[in-house]
Order: structure tokens, then sequence, then C-alpha cells
């Protein structure tokens, strides 16, 4: 089956989204999708780079334009 693993474990990385990051046994929420701050993934990519593991970007899009009255947020193609 199909299930979140850790880094050392994953076939892949998958990024849908840029305000949580899920690595197998936990989940760290981030404010990346305001602010554009991409170091809570550094950890997580650097072993991810280490290994050789591809990454699928569900939403390749860098930012999304404002909505009435907010400002644009950073989406995973960003990270």
């Amino acid at each position: 089956g199909v299930g979140l693993a850790d880094v050392e474990r994953a076939d892949f990385l998958l990024a849908s989204g840029t305000n949580v990051v899920r690595d197998g046994a936990s989940v760290l929420a981030v404010d990346c999708e305001q602010s554009g701050d991409v170091t809570p993934f550094e950890d997580l990519f650097s072993r991810a780079i280490a290994r050789a593991l591809p990454m699928i970007c569900a939403n390749p899009d860098f930012v999304s334009p404002p909505k009435p009255g907010k400002a644009m947020t950073y989406q995973p193609g960003h990270i």
C-alpha cells in the first residue's frame, strides 16, 4: 500500500502544499505559505538529496495571485 515514510525509507517526496512538513512520523506546521521561508524544509531536503530521491510537485506554481483583500501566497513550486 501507499503510506507516509521517513526520508530514509521513502521512495519519493511529494510537495503538495507549503504550510506543513510531514516526515512520516510527525507533522510540523510552518508559515512558508505566507512568508516564503523555506528554512524548515532544509533538513528534510538535504537528507532526500543525499539519497537522490525524486520529488513530485503537485502544484508547481511559485506563487498564488492574491484573492481580493489578501496577499499572494507561496506555493509548492517555490520550495
